[in-house]
Order: C-alpha cells, then sequence, then structure tokens
C-alpha cells in the first residue's frame, strides 16, 4: 500500500521542476491572488500516476472500478486544465456559467466542466450503488465532492490541506471497515505530498485542472469505503457548503477566525 505512496511521491518530486519549467515556456500561467505570475493547472500532474499505480492492484479491486476510477479522473483532469488556460475569468461560480448559457446561449468552459462532472457522477452512481436511494446519494456525493474542492483552491496549500484531512479520514474509516477500495487513494496521496512544497510557497497554481481531480478522487472513494448513512451526512454538509459560498465569501470566514486563519497560512512563509 505505502509502496504505490512512495514511488508516486519520488517520480513526481523529480519531475516537478521541469514540468514548472514546461508550463511557463508554453505560457500556461495565471496571476495568484498576491498578482504573481505562476504556471496554472499544474494539478494535471497527478494524474498519469494516480491512473497508472493502481492497475497494479488489479486482484485487490474490480478492473471496472479501477477503469472507472481512472478515467473520472483524466476526463474531469483535462476538462479543468482546459478551463484553467482558456476559460474565462471573468465569470464566477456555477451561477454565472447558467446564466450565461441562459441567457447569453453561450457555452462557457464552466458549463462544459459542470456536464462533464454531472456524467461521471451518473455513470459512477449506477457503477458503484444498487438500490435507488444509493445510487441517487453516490451521485451526489461524486457531483459535490468534485466541485466543493474548487471552492477552497483560492490560496496557496487551501485545497490540499483540506485533502490531506479528508484523506486521513477515509484512510482511518477503510482501515476500521476492511475496505480494500482505499488503495486507489495512495498513489494521488504520494503525488499530492510531493506537489505540495510548490503549491504552498505559490510557485505552482492547482487549479480546476488539480481541484476537479483530487475532488472526483475523493467522491468516488468516498462511495467505495464510507458507510451509507456517513455518506448522507456528508452529501448534507456538501449541500450547505455550496449554499453558503455562493452567498458568502470563503476567505472571510477562514480570515476572520484566528485558528482557521493560521492553519490556513501553514506552509506558506
Amino acid at each position: 500500500m505505502m509502496l504505490g505512496t512512495f514511488v508516486a511521491y519520488i517520480i513526481t518530486r523529480v519531475f516537478m521542476p521541469f514540468a514548472l519549467k514546461v508550463f511557463g515556456s508554453l505560457e500556461w500561467t495565471k496571476e495568484n491572488f498576491m498578482g504573481r505570475k505562476i504556471p496554472a493547472g499544474t494539478g494535471i500532474l497527478l494524474i498519469p500516476l494516480s491512473v497508472a499505480v493502481p492497475f497494479v492492484w488489479y486482484d485487490s479491486i474490480l478492473p471496472s472500478v479501477i477503469f472507472f476510477y481512472g478515467s473520472a479522473l483524466i476526463i474531469m483532469g483535462f476538462v479543468g486544465l482546459y478551463d484553467d488556460i482558456f476559460g474565462d475569468t471573468k465569470i464566477k461560480g456555477l451561477k454565472g456559467h447558467f446564466k450565461n448559457l441562459v441567457f447569453k446561449g453561450r457555452v462557457t468552459s464552466g458549463i462544459i466542466k459542470a456536464f462533464a462532472g454531472v456524467i461521471i457522477a451518473l455513470a459512477g452512481a449506477f457503477l458503484l450503488a444498487v438500490k435507488p436511494v444509493e445510487i441517487m446519494v453516490a451521485f451526489l456525493i461524486i457531483l459535490l465532492f468534485t466541485n466543493a474542492f474548487n471552492l477552497f483552491d483560492l490560496r496557496p496549500g487551501r485545497c490540499i490541506k483540506v485533502f490531506f484531512l479528508t484523506a486521513i479520514f477515509l484512510i482511518i474509516m477503510a482501515y476500521y471497515l476492511g475496505k480494500n477500495n482505499i488503495l486507489l487513494l495512495y498513489p494521488l496521496l504520494g503525488c499530492i505530498l510531493a506537489y505540495a512544497p510548490f503549491d504552498f510557497k505559490g510557485r505552482s497554481m492547482l487549479g480546476d485542472a488539480g481541484s476537479n481531480t483530487i475532488g472526483i478522487s475523493v467522491g468516488i472513494i468516498s462511495v467505495l469505503v464510507l458507510p451509507f448513512l456517513i455518506n448522507i451526512i456528508l452529501v448534507l454538509v456538501l449541500i450547505m457548503l455550496h449554499w453558503y459560498t455562493e452567498k458568502n465569501s470563503l476567505n472571510s470566514i477562514i480570515e476572520s477566525n484566528h485558528f482557521l486563519n493560521r492553519i490556513d497560512n501553514w506552509g506558506r512563509s
């Protein structure tokens, strides 16, 4: 299990500096919250090993699950990368993208991303669940988690810290319940451990390519390893998070709370 994490960590750590230079030479950059231009959408670098390594465990995890998991990461990662590089930054939030679609007939990169998320969440729900109510909850978990991590990706390291906390919870629950599907998470964990210092120091930007990849991974694995009741609770929490952030600033909440602000700033200096 930990070997997958270690291999993913080493390879990602070795190739990160070179990859950042490539992004810079392609001018795939954006201004961060401090006004500095840095490589954007570099979260796409999390995908290759996160998709390839799980095939080693085909005898412990259903091949159909491994294939779906890998396909979901690839699709959402590259749709996110397109949005990072070519998307209209003036349109904010899902509401803004849907308004453009309804009132202007304009299909934005955000709409494409949302459509891809819905299709993948539906496919995953029918693959991983059986009863109608379980299918509905699985659909919501995958869909809402995919976008939830995007909501946190507004400051260096924030999305990754939320991922680490979520990963710890999933690993503990999977160990307690004896769920082998948690193996899917280990390569991504290794990649993110290697990537994190670059993100924390503001040298690279995960972008939607990264937050989508992390979110859909967490969503799928939550369906695979967590009890139905816990997933219902998570759906309610995620719905409240999305509702709140449509009306309020997550940054303001974090920055106004001394404890949360300290955690948020940890690792940046």
